[in-house]
């Protein structure tokens, strides 16, 4: 960890750790364009993806571009339906909101989707701020992302604990000061040595990181977070 004083703001990525998953671009949104009829290739999907993630288009820009029909707003709320919440979340927010500790997100994600979908789940009740990448037009592992994120809560990078399941993310917050939690659920595909290189996009890793070798803490499950947050490691995390 960045420091010997405990964490007292735990910030969690969102597709991964809150939602079941990482590669979100192969699991969901891949297969709901193909059922609605996307004919272009997976690495253009993946490329407006990127593009609509980044702020730099709307959600109902990013359907016109896959060629698919329908009012964006009924595309959003049925796409974002697949996405299922990662098995103790609840009760680990509401463990952890109980003990005063600042709870956070910082996600890769596209405005409205991250928008529904916290609201589908009632994830506002646990999260006291989001920093989304299409609000910031910063996505993950870029630095100003994480700047965001502080410079919207006042906090300080020492104070944090940041979990997610991608270690490039964990090594830029790592290097700003960040306390780090590599989420790896037992059983999780976790992303080839080309995987990256494979999608065509410099700096992008499109699924889940191997806990096996990694430089930060792990955690399998959120009672491994919890003992990172409260200072016992003893428990799962490595």
């Amino acid at each position: 960890m960045a420091a010997d004083a405990s964490p007292t703001v735990l910030v969690l990525d969102a597709m991964g750790v809150m939602y079941d998953e990482g590669n979100l671009v192969h699991a969901h949104l891949v297969p709901f364009a193909r059922d609605k009829g996307c004919e272009i290739p997976d690495g253009d999907i993946l490329g407006f993806y990127l593009r609509c993630s980044a702020g730099a288009m709307s959600s109902e820009a990013f359907w016109r571009a896959l060629g698919v029909s329908g009012a964006g707003d009924a595309l959003d709320a049925e796409y974002v339906a697949r996405h299922r919440l990662v098995d103790g979340l609840i009760p680990f927010l509401q463990r952890t909101r109980a003990s005063d500790t600042r709870v956070l997100c910082l996600s890769n994600d596209v405005s409205e989707w991250s928008v529904r979908l916290r609201g589908l789940h009632r994830l506002e009740a646990y999260i006291d701020h989001w920093t989304i990448s299409g609000d910031v037009r910063s996505r993950k592992p870029d630095v100003g992302i994480y700047r965001c994120l502080l410079d919207a809560v006042g906090a300080h990078a020492e104070e944090c604990l940041f979990v997610d399941d991608k270690a490039p993310n964990l090594d830029v917050a790592r290097d700003l000061g960040f306390h780090t939690c590599l989420f790896a659920p037992c059983g999780r595909t976790a992303a080839s040595p080309d995987a990256t290189r494979d999608t065509g996009y410099r700096d992008f890793q499109i699924e889940s990181s191997d806990a096996e070798g990694s430089t930060h803490p792990v955690a399998r499950d959120f009672d491994d977070v919890h003992a990172l947050l409260v200072g016992d490691a003893g428990g799962g995390a490595a």
